[in-house]
């Protein structure tokens, strides 16, 4: 844990507490101002992605920028045999310098597909995820000497960078089911379709640069509450698909974690139109974060929520 949290916890829940509840109200538009010390730039590459860059070193979250087609015609509804079809052009237009690490939450595609390409890109970079994750992306052609296979609880180093793996839960549909559930015990068939991408372990990965920040980042709309324990990130990034079937997720979760000062909104835009479309921002769906707001606001507690906008950098 970073020694900076007593003091961070101590200004927060004094002084701090008054602006940052004023700044609540402002343009959801406008960055976040900077916490207090050296920042973090945040990337937001669509739907649960993030770039991560702090003092030249650059980190990947649930990379995922293909947004290929995954309903059923004339529906909503998720299409297990939809062809997997990544973009690798655009992946390559967008990701631009190398990352030395790339963290995996779960293997459905909408978190997984683009790991392969960006592995064979960058050569010098690994990817950080579960043993589910890790055989589908060896099925994929991803050698097992670039992966680190984590169990959940390890706090990884590398030099000034730290990587902690937190064991978390996937979102759950309308009537209390997992999307895509499944759990791999050895390498399958070459995916061909987006269905066969299935979950195996979820998790939340909180990113420490030094003992300057620290961001935990989620790639679902759900959370084990225990596994939180001992948490205080600076920067919470939180998944904003609906939350309906989990009890009190946003109070919960922004307790849990002792009232992070900055809450980033994640997961919330249509996970379809291409990035470079100008009708990208009309995708966003701006009434989870007000929901999430909302939500913390009438628990009594304090975070500022900040909407994104996508691939705009911002600093923490």
């Amino acid at each position: 844990m970073c020694t900076s949290h007593v003091s961070r916890r101590g200004l927060f829940r004094g002084a701090g507490v008054a602006a940052l509840t004023a700044s609540v109200a402002g343009s959801a538009a406008a960055d976040p101002k900077p916490l207090s010390g050296p920042g973090v730039t945040l990337r937001w590459l669509g739907v649960a992605g993030w770039e991560l860059i702090m003092n030249g070193r650059r980190v990947l979250f649930d990379p995922y920028l293909s947004r290929m087609e995954y309903r059923l015609p004339g529906s909503s509804a998720i299409d297990e045999r939809a062809p997997l079809a990544t973009r690798p052009a655009l992946v390559d237009r967008t990701i631009t310098e190398a990352p030395e690490l790339i963290m995996v939450s779960h293997g459905h595609w909408d978190h997984s597909a683009d790991v392969p390409h960006l592995l064979t890109r960058f050569p010098g970079a690994r990817v950080v995820c579960g043993r589910g994750t890790s055989f589908l992306l060896e099925a994929c052609g991803v050698p097992r000497k670039r992966m680190i296979v984590v169990r959940g609880g390890e706090n990884l180093e590398f030099g000034g960078l730290s990587v902690q793996a937190v064991p978390s839960l996937h979102s759950m549909t309308g009537d209390h089911a997992y999307l895509l559930p499944g759990e791999l015990t050895d390498r399958p068939r070459r995916p061909r379709t987006l269905g066969e991408l299935v979950e195996g372990e979820t998790f939340a990965f909180q990113v420490s640069f030094g003992t300057s920040r620290e961001v935990l980042l989620f790639g679902a709309t759900n959370y084990a509450e225990r596994e939180l324990a001992g948490l205080t990130p600076d920067v919470l990034v939180a998944s904003m698909t609906s939350w309906k079937p989990i009890h009190a997720y946003p109070s919960r979760l922004i307790r849990a974690l002792g009232s992070p000062p900055l809450t980033v909104a994640s997961h919330h835009d249509d996970m379809l139109t291409p990035l470079d479309s100008p009708d990208l921002p009309a995708t966003v769906n701006t009434a989870g974060p007000a929901a999430f707001r909302a939500e913390v606001a009438a628990a009594g507690l304090v975070t500022k929520v900040h909407e994104p906008t996508h691939l705009k950098p911002f600093v923490v």
